[in-house]
């Protein structure tokens, strides 16, 4: 439970009076009622380090999920699982991966298919517990590519302008490599879109920076999606295809403006935040000018970043204001401001010194007169935790309170302004930056520069804000930047994720632009964003009254089975004895049923698939019971706003930029296209964004391997595939398929292939099956239906088999069902008698150990191509804070990017980026 911190200090610089015995009753209520929700209601967060920040197809996503919980962000015991979603473009989850949380931590991967659609793919993670609060998900979107979708990017700029009375949609499409380098004087035909009806097509050549323009009538109807499919011309026949979506509606500009405090008040100052939102969902660039019902002009006002801002006025009674705001184009649109009320207070924070908040409590004389000495209070809290309380009484229209930002820890403070009644007044957020709840890390190396293959031994240090050591828990990624560039502001980083992000609403763009650099700017930033978005915590009027939101999900501490116990009467059975048991993962839990017969086993530790036997008896053992299991509802897939924080941005160029390298991206999309299609004559290759060739004659080599399957070498790549029409005719499906397999032998270990046996001084390794992507038993497949399956991949020998180690070093059958997933939401029954029910039970994901290479001085290894260099996601600190991490370069020259994340027992948070040549 999170201590509660009360701290009743009088702050008053005008007229002091002492505390009364109601004010302190007052404060200690109101700390009281919110350290009750913070006991019984604690926040739960997820947040997710990957291995690099974009990754092509072919690729395994490497990942590690920090869980904490609580105002101190301490490693959670709370949940003992993690979900963890990856979703694709159409909101449909497409794995779905279920991993233990030990003590905060988790890690997992997601293999990518070869032939995986390139596009903006969702990851998101989350915990049972925090499915009652469903925002306090982690959400980020990961964009996966290949070399033809690589090879091409397309940066889409464009205005909404109005010409004699038609909407004309004015395009500027710059065309780059992934470096930011400009494709220029290149051919490009293209077609613009309204779903599938054709608005304009025409035909073009990219200026020196690469850049295509073009206008074409805007109208469309509502609902329409707009898209310029455009095929560009590379070199040597090579065209790729590139779809990019336009925003056409109507409103050019979407603006908010929040007054400070929340409301304005007639003859008070108050800043005023506005935050304005362009056709891209991103921040706009805007200026403008606020004037009165008279025509006068009050305020001027410019976004300072992402479309926000800040200005201050006095707004007068009597008077109603609009500010008049010009868009990039010049374009001006009118946006009323909020209504000034003639009564009330203003709360207002400056968050400029880097020691203490000044808080200044402002009103007017209406209020004064009217309220002439009330009673009021003012609290701070963070994360549930209250660090601050003042009381007062209002004997002046003014007054101000410092506030030392040392008693607070790092992240969002919430200060509310209550009037004597304890009804809340006024609020305003502030972000604490300081050192507070931060770990400070180091690594570093003996030299800058590195030769490729070379060894690389790397030193992390950690400390706490007072310079003492700290015994952490981390994870290190390394990879070649020049490769996979990031745009550091857009990374979405644990100090971001835990400090920032998780206890706003909406989408925040940038999120690291407010701790890669900081500087006085970034913080005064910082403090814009904390007027302009929303606080997502609670809210103060649903605390006081004790009105709790509703608990409907439990914390989920292990695995579980659930379910009902009925009689033959259908009565539920109370105080039934059940219990569950699986032989091969040798485990026995049991429990008794409550009185509406609801039962719950749990404590079930155990990976890939269990084949369980449960069994129920009244209390006087009559077993004439009917077991019916609990689904679990999956959770609701949102619809992605996240935003791409990881993707790609390309930096802004001159003229001077050095131009694509048209011949060798060229010549590598010839040979991708070479390997894939089989072809000897590639007069003309073009590489269209989305193409699906399963079972098409330009994928022979695989025409009947589901698209869906978790092949790791690729969707087909195997040595035997079965499809639907040779499993239909099975009854048994698993006979039936080791029936179709050739040198078969049934071994003390199960079945084996004979080649593998041959080679084996000892009990050879028997063959592995794997159902949907997970490692199961052979017993777990004697109820699966043949007509469910849609594909059988077999692995025999080591071409395809050594992707998979020692987990399948004796073969691998891997089966892919219609639905292309195992649905862990719903049992699996096996059998049901009276008092008896088998059924499989998906246990936890494992995960695989990330590849090391080790080279030698006189090494004779072939090129190594790897962009991902390295990743550790289990490094610990020893008693002085220290740890020595060794790998190897590739043989890709470049600058390497090594950064580290991670947490300590008592939720202090870290992170360090450091960097590093290879020549």
């Amino acid at each position: 439970m999170p201590k509660l911190y009360l701290t009743l200090v009088l702050l008053c610089l005008l007229k002091v009076f002492a505390f009364a015995q109601s004010d302190s009753t007052r404060l200690t209520t109101i700390a009281a009622k919110l350290q009750k929700q913070s006991a019984t209601r604690p926040a739960e967060k997820a947040y997710l380090q990957f291995n690099k920040p974009a990754y092509s197809a072919g690729d395994t996503i490497w990942f590690k999920g920090y869980v904490v919980v609580g105002a101190a962000h301490q490693p959670s015991a709370l949940s003992g699982v993690l979900y963890v979603d990856l979703i694709d473009g159409a909101n449909k989850i497409i794995k779905s991966l279920q991993l233990k949380n030990n003590n905060g931590i988790a890690t997992g991967d997601f293999p990518l298919d070869e032939r995986m659609k390139p596009g903006d793919y969702r990851i998101r993670a989350y915990t049972t517990w925090m499915r009652n609060a469903p925002e306090y998900f982690f959400n980020t979107t990961i964009a996966v590519g290949d070399i033809q979708t690589n090879a091409v990017i397309v940066n889409p700029v464009y205005s909404i302008v109005n010409t004699n009375g038609t909407e004309y949609v004015n395009t500027k499409l710059a065309y780059t490599d992934k470096f930011g380098h400009p494709y220029n004087n290149r051919e490009v035909t293209y077609e613009v879109l309204a779903d599938t009806n054709l608005l304009y097509r025409g035909k073009g050549t990219t200026d020196a920076m690469g850049n295509l323009s073009f206008s074409f009538p805007g109208k469309t109807a509502p609902g329409q999606h707009v898209t310029v499919n455009s095929h560009f011309k590379i070199a040597g026949g090579v065209t790729v295809s590139k779809i990019t979506p336009i925003n056409v509606a109507n409103d050019n500009i979407d603006i908010q403006f929040f007054p400070e405090g929340g409301q304005l008040i007639n003859d008070v100052r108050s800043k005023v935040g506005f935050k304005a939102i362009g056709t891209n969902g991103l921040g706009a660039d805007v200026k403008g000018v606020v004037i009165d019902n008279e025509n006068n002009e009050v305020a001027y006002f410019s976004s300072q970043h992402a479309g926000m801002g800040v200005f201050a006025f006095t707004p007068q009674s009597g008077k109603t204001y609009t500010a008049k705001v010009t868009l990039a184009d010049d374009l001006v649109v009118s946006e009323k401001l909020p209504v000034s009320a003639d009564k009330g207070f203003v709360l207002a924070i400056n968050n400029t010194d880097s020691t203490k908040l000044t808080i200044r409590v402002a009103t007017n004389a209406a209020t004064l007169q009217e309220k002439q000495n009330a009673a009021f209070y003012l609290i701070g809290q963070s994360g549930g935790v209250v660090y601050f309380t003042s009381a007062g009484k209002l004997d002046n229209a003014s007054f101000n309170i410092n506030v030392p930002k040392n008693r607070f820890p790092s992240g969002i403070a919430q200060f509310t302004l209550f009037s004597a009644t304890n009804e809340p007044l006024n609020e305003r957020v502030a972000f604490i930056q300081n050192n507070t709840g931060l770990i400070d890390l180091n690594l570093s190396s003996q030299k800058t520069t590195y030769a490729v293959k070379e060894k690389v031994d790397l030193s992390l240090l950690a400390k706490d804000n007072s310079g003492k050591p700290v015994l952490g828990n981390f994870s290190l990624t390394v990879f070649n930047d020049d490769i996979t560039p990031v745009n550091e502001n857009n990374e979405n980083t644990i100090l971001s994720n835990i400090l920032l992000t998780s206890d706003l609403k909406g989408y925040i763009e940038s999120p690291n632009y407010y701790f890669n650099k900081v500087s006085d700017k970034t913080k005064a930033d910082l403090d814009i964003l904390m007027l302009t978005q929303g606080y997502r915590r609670f809210e103060w009027k649903e605390i006081l009254a004790d009105n709790y939101a509703a608990i409907t999900f439990k914390p989920e501490r292990s695995l579980s089975v659930s379910g009902t116990l009925t009689a033959s009467n259908g009565k539920p059975v109370a105080k039934g004895k059940v219990s569950a048991f699986s032989a091969v993962n040798k485990f026995a839990v049991d429990t008794t049923s409550n009185e509406q017969g609801k039962f719950n086993l749990t404590g079930l530790n155990f990976t890939d698939t269990a084949r369980l036997v449960i069994q129920a008896r009244k209390e006087n053992g009559d077993k004439q019971v009917t077991i019916a299991l609990d689904s679990k509802p999956a959770a609701t897939v949102y619809k992605n706003t996240s935003g791409l924080e990881n993707g790609f941005i390309p930096p802004v160029l001159s003229a001077e930029s050095p131009k694509a390298d048209t011949v060798q991206i060229a010549t590598a999309i010839r040979s991708t296209a070479f390997k894939f299609n089989k072809t000897n004559d590639l007069k003309e290759v073009t590489v269209k964004q989305q193409r699906n060739n399963y079972g098409t004659e330009n994928a022979p080599w695989m025409p009947k391997a589901s698209p869906h399957s978790a092949n790791l070498n690729g969707v087909g790549h195997a040595d035997m595939i079965f499809g639907s029409k040779e499993l239909e005719h099975c009854v048994d499906f698993v006979s039936c398929v080791i029936n179709m397999l050739p040198g078969v032998i049934r071994g003390p270990r199960g079945y084996t292939f004979a080649v593998t046996a041959s080679k084996s001084l000892t009990a050879p390794p028997g063959i592995k099956f794997m159902l949907d992507g997970v490692f199961t038993s052979i017993d777990n497949l004697s109820s699966l239906n043949a007509l469910d399956v849609e594909s059988v991949e077999v692995l025999k020998f080591n071409n395809y088999l050594n992707v998979y180690g020692t987990s399948a070093s004796g073969g691998l059958i891997i089966i892919t069902t219609r639905n292309g997933t195992v649905d862990i939401n719903q049992p699996n029954i096996l059998e049901a008698a009276p008092g008896i029910l088998k059924t499989t039970l998906k246990g936890f994901d494992k995960t695989k150990e990330f590849y090391v290479p080790k080279y030698t001085v006189n090494n004779t290894a072939p090129f190594d191509m790897r962009d991902a260099i390295y990743w550790n996601p289990n490094i610990a600190t020893d008693d002085k804070g220290k740890t020595t991490l060794e790998y190897f370069n590739s043989d890709v020259k470049g600058s390497y990017r090594a950064v580290i994340e991670g947490i300590d027992n008592d939720g202090n948070i870290g992170r360090f980026v450091y960097r590093y040549k290879v020549e």
